[in-house]
């Protein structure tokens, strides 16, 4: 059995491989998305305890790569709008 403060520990831990699997899947759809011919991209980011660090890697991460980046706060999760439509 596991007590909370470990699966606690373990959520926190995680933190890392959530956010380069986020980038992943952004980055996937901005694939998908471009060769479709949209200039746009987005992901939605659940609020968890950390997701302010995670959104700020993504950010990050696509900004350093020429994407414009646009983050837009909802009830529950953030959502996160990559595009590339200008230079």
């Amino acid at each position: 059995m596991i007590t909370a403060t470990e699966a606690r520990k373990l959520s926190f831990e995680a933190k890392e491989s959530i956010a380069s699997n986020a980038i992943c899947s952004l980055m996937e759809k901005v694939k998908s998305n471009a060769q479709k011919g949209v200039f746009q991209a987005e992901i939605d980011i659940y609020k968890i305890p950390f997701f302010m660090t995670i959104t700020d890697q993504i950010i990050q991460c696509f900004e350093n790569n020429g994407f414009a980046v646009s983050v837009t706060e909802l009830d529950t999760a953030i959502k996160i709008t990559v595009s590339w439509w200008e230079e």
